[in-house]
């Protein structure tokens, strides 16, 4: 399937457009309305594969329990979370419930009704400490776990929540710590198109003023994402691992690749004094995973 993608696909995730290769598998999804989700929901029904959505709240551990059960799933994709800045730091506490307790109920409901199936938890790269821009140390699955924002503690509770009780109870599952990535339907507060907007306004030859512009970010399209989480869940891949692409790019680099694609010349500044900081993955467990030293059921 053609894609115009705004950042380059990694030489070692291919295209996962065919889900027939899944086979007869039933999946479960939560997060459909998300970007993510909403890809996984199209590219099953164009693959006229079995899908069951969660509908409902998965703070509702009645209701999450009560879905599983129905659905019978061999697969269960869990996406739903509260992510933009500006929701979690104005709602600290439902952002813990929905990201935390969320994935909670999900693997606990797993572990009730469909304890053979293979279950991903969507996590994030803002569960590590960010390292200082300049550094060549990309952040492995090992690196220190020590979010620098609030969305990055609920993200790390949730797994510290799942993990045990799914390891204890044998479940197959994998953590995905998703590292940033675009799609053409997100909206402002996220970083693309919040560049992306503020570039359409400028005049051509306008200046853009960015507060770190030399701050350095992992970024994938969110097709190459999903491309990843269903080659692992093809795979029956069972560990925590990185999904990025392993290589970094600044937010000014960003900036000049949005205005380049609508054809106008900016000036990008610094403006402020805030501290630029990086997050780029250590893909080394990807590759493995993709290419070998997996665990197949």
């Amino acid at each position: 399937m053609s894609r115009e993608q705004l950042f380059d696909q990694p030489e070692f995730v291919p295209q996962f457009d065919d889900l027939t290769v899944l086979g007869s598998s039933r999946i479960a999804l939560t997060g459909r309305t998300g970007v993510l989700g909403r890809i996984v929901a199209e590219r099953c029904a164009s693959a006229g594969l079995a899908m069951s959505a969660f509908e409902g709240d998965v703070t509702d551990s009645q209701a999450v329990d009560a879905w599983l059960r129905d659905a019978k799933p061999a697969l269960v994709l869990h996406f739903a979370a509260l992510v933009p800045v500006t929701e979690v730091e104005r709602n600290p506490l439902r952002a813990y419930e929905v990201n935390a307790l969320g994935s909670f109920h999900v693997a606990s409901s797993t572990i009730r009704h469909a304890p053979r199936a293979w279950l991903f938890l969507a996590s994030s790269s803002h569960v590590y400490a960010p390292t200082r821009c300049g550094s060549t140390t990309p952040i492995s699955e090992d690196s220190a776990l020590e979010p620098a924002s609030f969305y990055g503690v609920s993200k790390l509770a949730g797994e510290r929540l799942a993990v045990p009780v799914l390891t204890r109870c044998q479940v197959p599952f994998c953590v995905g710590r998703i590292f940033s990535f675009s799609h053409d339907t997100q909206l402002p507060p996220y970083l693309v198109p919040s560049l992306r907007a503020r570039i359409s306004d400028l005049p051509e030859g306008g200046t853009l003023r960015v507060a770190t512009p030399a701050a350095v970010r992992d970024i994938l399209d969110a097709e190459t994402v999903v491309d990843i989480v269903l080659a692992l869940a093809k795979r029956h891949h069972v560990g925590t691992v990185n999904i990025g692409s392993g290589r970094g790019l600044s937010v000014k680099a960003i900036a000049q690749r949005l205005a380049a694609r609508v054809g106008k010349s900016i000036t990008i500044e610094e403006e402020g004094a805030a501290v630029a900081n990086a997050l780029v993955a250590d893909v080394t467990r990807l590759r493995s995973a993709l290419g070998g030293g997996i665990l197949a059921r």
